[in-house]
């Protein structure tokens, strides 16, 4: 599934230092214009997203006399394993993405890929990722041992994820998240998030307390 939204007004109005230095360096390139142009427009509705859903928290029961608290946990890091066939703009939305919630990013490219968006990726790598991001080249047996160092693990494709990476980590309880990438940020997003619920009942017989004043007042 690939939804698109390329809002006029969200692309316009999106700025944030990571987001604009991005926007710097995607829009002089000229090798792959049309990729980092809808790199560019994905990342802003991911923004928009990110500060209305995953930056704030959320009862969306309203019941009175208890709290029932909804909110996101971005992951620490996250390993980004790209195979032949991925499409730059799906890769340069999940690396800005990474980089906007403040994990530490590992990609992972195949050992011996030539595919041009890969070389055009390490040509660029020291403008789009941090000093405690990396990027290598690494074969099947190398990404294995790499995998249990990361809290979240992303294949752009479920086809790209072999059933050897499944048999290595079964017993580890490793999450990968394979689905296919989706350019709606309120979906996409949920990958580098844990959702974390709470839930206070705050009533006494009857009585809601000092919190049930505030919510007079309100």
């Amino acid at each position: 599934m690939d939804i698109r939204y390329h809002e006029t007004n969200l692309y316009e109005s999106c700025s944030t230092p990571y987001i604009d230095q991005m926007r710097t360096l995607l829009t002089r390139d000229t090798v792959f214009h049309e990729e980092c142009e809808a790199a560019l427009r994905h990342i802003c509705h991911f923004a928009h997203w990110h500060e209305a859903e995953f930056l704030k928290e959320h009862d969306y029961a309203h019941i009175r006399g208890e709290s029932n608290i909804i909110r996101y946990l971005p992951v620490r890091n996250v390993l980004l394993r790209l195979e032949a066939g991925d499409r730059l703009e799906e890769i340069l939305t999940t690396v800005m993405a990474v980089k906007m919630i403040g994990a530490n990013l590992h990609i992972s490219l195949p050992e011996h890929s030539k595919q041009a968006e890969f070389l055009w990726l390490e040509s660029k790598q020291a403008s789009f990722i941090g000093t405690g991001d990396a990027m290598t080249r690494d074969s099947q047996e190398t990404l294995m041992t790499r995998i249990p160092n990361y809290q979240r693990i992303r294949f752009l494709h479920p086809e790209n994820v072999s059933e050897d990476i499944f048999e290595r980590i079964a017993d580890q309880a490793i999450y990968i998240a394979r689905e296919p990438f989706v350019s709606h940020g309120r979906i996409e997003l949920m990958h580098y998030f844990i959702e974390q619920s709470i839930s206070n009942s705050y009533h006494r017989y009857g009585n809601l307390g000092i919190q049930g004043v505030h919510l007079e007042e309100v």
